[in-house]
């Protein structure tokens, strides 16, 4: 199945994203409106599925790994910016409404140091995360995801924690390989490697019904 990627730093597909920089803010709405009408465009031709990717963690105002008690209390922290859910919410009826399936990607997790560096000064043991660190911080951004799937049976939320993460700690490396390029950002062994587990989620979003 073909695939067209569309991407541009800093900019979530999400209406009404505002960094408070005005030139920035202004490139990214209009981006993503250009994105918006090649789908459109797309869409009458064939498409048949999106894929919804972002930096969940950070557009939803998620807490910081430093600031989340160890071990964690509660069930989880509050966002400072939930207004981004229903954006992004806005977002995937707009994609709805031209009767794609849409596919939303749950973040990755966040690393305390960027790796390469960390991994320059310390073993890899000590460049990872205990997982329930990671299942707390992204606890509240994930459920919110899953909830845009209700009523909604074109949305699907694909995961990546399994994949990347074991029962009970997320490595910085596994088998050899470095699996982040910075703190949250996959390298492209650590992305290739989470085709299996994507591979169902992303035959239905490609498929015709």
């Amino acid at each position: 199945t073909p695939v067209l990627a569309r991407s541009f730093v800093s900019c979530p597909p999400l209406s009404g994203f505002v960094t408070g920089n005005p030139r920035r803010d202004r490139a990214c709405a209009q981006f993503n409106a250009a994105v918006l009408a090649e789908i459109r465009e797309l869409s009458r031709s064939g498409l048949q599925g999106v894929v919804l990717s972002g930096n969940w963690l950070n557009v939803f105002g998620a807490p910081e790994l430093r600031t989340i008690a160890n071990p964690p209390r509660g069930n989880g922290s509050r966002l400072a910016a939930p207004e981004m859910v229903a954006s992004l919410g806005a977002t995937v009826d707009q994609l709805a409404a031209l009767d794609l399936k849409v596919l939303i990607v749950a973040p990755v997790p966040v690393m305390r140091y960027d790796v390469p560096v960390c991994l320059a000064r310390r073993d890899a043991d000590g460049c990872g995360v205990r997982r329930q660190l990671i299942e707390a911080q992204r606890r509240e951004v994930v459920r919110r995801l899953v909830e845009l799937e209700t009523g909604r049976p074109n949305v699907r939320v694909f995961d990546p924690l399994d994949a990347l993460c074991d029962p009970g700690y997320c490595p910085a490396v596994r088998g050899g390989s470095i699996l982040f390029a910075d703190d949250d950002h996959l390298t492209a062994t650590a992305s290739r490697g989470l085709l299996p587990a994507a591979r169902g989620s992303l035959a239905w979003a490609a498929e015709s019904d």
